[in-house]
């Protein structure tokens, strides 16, 4: 594996850059706006 010398913030089941990008992420996912579009499997 190749190393991103990125910062790394984990909350549960979401990872972001930032706390800051973590809680925006939690509050787009309580607001239902986290997923901008859906996702086919």
């Amino acid at each position: 594996s190749t190393k991103l010398d990125e910062s790394i913030v984990w909350g549960g089941p979401i990872v972001m850059n930032t706390k800051e990008e973590l809680n925006k992420a939690f509050e787009d996912l309580k607001q239902g706006t986290f997923l901008r579009s859906k996702i086919d499997y």
